[in-house]
């Protein structure tokens, strides 16, 4: 619950920033410079707090050793957080350079540039604020509690919301009103400044409360920036984690070329990564639960010599089969109309949405290879095994440049271009699920018990939903206010969701009897 809340509301933070900047380039600044932060926490602890500390408290059961490990980890978030934050501020000339190598000499590239500078400034403090943040969920994960880390998020995009709000009330450029339209050259000082402190602020608000939970789950818990020599914990973390960081290392360069030729299509970094969090809500929604519940069991199971590895690795592949398929059918289908609700208004309505719309459909495309990959590389780490998922995230991400590039050269068109961007991140992860899959049969035969049968009939339920769906949005109306366009796509994914049901009941779905037994 307190993930679909986050989800819900950061999706209305998202459609507040996109209704008052629009596809253009001044969206493409804010969401430029607002995505370089988690790059950076990424490349520097991210992905190793997140696959590294869980196991490595979770199989330890002496409290006061357990809190040791915690906080001698934790130092090393801070400084390194800390220093990222430092080197962010110190370089943002340079990155809002990198970024807008497409836009030079055009006619937008100087306000590009100073625009994207200033917001990269007054983002950097929220590296340190996204370690903390993610120190304490994985503290918090490991001790089997999650709620905080669903619900602490909601902080965020209330004060996110806030701040779009205040940039509105001092004449930031949205078109509403008396405002100018959104351009980088209409921007001025101060709406620039409180929408960019206003959004470091959120990420304050949410890291806060989940330090105190973890706190709370160790009492005693100290967070200070230094290094314990000789500690076990950081040499364990480093063993464990350094194949990690060429991970997300990877995965960042990839990220930085695909925003830096997003740029190249005015409004398309705003597409692009409005349509990848659409495409996130379900995978927010069902997959960070599940993941967030199996995790701790697959680092357990991990090291006991019979079966239960690999029949948690299967039951996990299965049930994302049964939840995600009929997801990204559905999202596929009702990508129009659910785009229209989210961010068809202000300064995104009319061409902006439609703009979204396309990249979402092919965004729904991505949704289960993308939520596969995930699974098996936390399988891979609950084996503590962390060089093969850099191996397949090497592979993958040199494959997705590959593919960009030869989209963005091939592809005048910039809807069509931005689409191929999705395309080859598509074709990307897929590669990356059979080289992750191939490494855990070899491993632990059985992984992937029933897991064809399970796919088999998943997909074939969401296709007779889909063809349900498409019969069901000819006979309704097309056009009407916005309560009668949530009213019907709401309808539209109920009936979905009980015609997939019903199939699946028929077809006598294993997997749909396991999660109502356990219901």
């Amino acid at each position: 619950m307190g993930t679909l809340l986050s989800r819900l509301t950061g999706f209305v933070r998202t459609a507040a920033l996109v209704t008052v900047l629009g596809t253009t380039r001044l969206g493409d600044a804010f969401n430029t410079a607002n995505t370089v932060p988690n790059m950076l926490l990424v490349l520097v602890t991210g992905g190793t707090l997140s696959s590294v500390l869980i196991p490595m408290l979770a199989r330890e059961t002496n409290d006061d050793r357990r809190r040791e490990r915690a906080e001698a980890i934790g130092a090393l978030v801070m400084l390194g957080t800390g220093l990222a934050s430092v080197l962010m501020f110190v370089g943002s000339p340079i990155i809002a350079r990198f970024f807008a190598l497409g836009l030079r000499g055009g006619p937008d590239y100087d306000a590009y540039v100073w625009v994207t500078t200033q917001w990269l400034a007054l983002f950097a403090p929220q590296i340190l604020f996204y370690g903390i943040s993610v120190y304490a969920v994985a503290v918090l994960n490991a001790h089997g509690r999650l709620a905080l880390a669903g619900f602490a998020p909601v902080l965020t995009n209330v004060v996110a919301v806030g701040a779009v709000v205040a940039y509105v009330l001092t004449d930031g450029p949205s078109g509403f009103g008396d405002a100018a339209e959104p351009s980088l050259q209409a921007l001025g000082a101060l709406p620039l400044v409180v929408l960019g402190v206003g959004t470091t602020l959120s990420i304050a608000a949410m890291a806060v409360p989940q330090l105190l939970g973890a706190r709370r789950m160790l009492p005693g818990l100290r967070l200070r920036p230094r290094i314990r020599r000789g500690e076990p914990a950081n040499r364990e973390l480093w063993r464990l984690g350094r194949w990690t960081l060429g991970y997300v290392a990877a995965n960042q360069v990839g990220l930085a070329v695909i925003i830096a030729l997003a740029n190249d299509v005015e409004g398309g970094v705003v597409a692009y990564q409005v349509a990848f969090a659409i495409m996130q809500l379900p995978f927010g929604i069902i997959a960070v639960s599940l993941f967030s519940a199996i995790y701790p069991r697959l680092s357990r199971d991990a090291v006991r010599e019979d079966d239960s590895f690999a029949a948690s690795v299967s039951g996990g592949f299965r049930l994302t089969a049964l939840l995600l398929i009929p997801a990204a059918v559905g999202l596929f289908v009702l990508a129009e109309p659910v785009t229209k609700i989210l961010v068809n208004y202000g300064a995104a309505a009319g061409q902006g949405a439609a703009f979204i719309a396309a990249v979402v459909r092919i965004f729904a495309l991505a949704l289960l290879p993308f939520t596969v990959f995930q699974l098996f590389t936390r399988s891979h780490y609950a084996l503590t095994d962390t060089k093969t998922p850099m191996l397949a995230s090497i592979t993958l991400n040199t494959l997705n440049i590959l593919f960009a590039g030869l989209a963005s050269l091939l592809i005048t068109d910039p809807v069509m271009r931005i689409q191929g961007l999705v395309v080859s991140y598509t074709l990307s992860y897929l590669t990356g699920c059979v080289l992750l899959g191939a490494g855990l049969v070899r491993r632990r035969p059985g992984a992937f018990a029933g897991g064809l049968r399970a796919v088999a009939t998943s997909l074939f339920a969401a296709l007779v939903m889909a063809g349900a769906l498409v019969a069901a949005r000819t006979i309704l109306p097309e056009r009407g206010g916005v309560l009668l366009d949530i009213i019907v796509t709401a309808g539209l994914v109920g009936g979905g969701a009980v015609v997939y049901v019903v199939v699946m009941f028929l077809a006598r779905s294993r997997e749909l009897r396991e999660v109502m037994t356990r219901a």
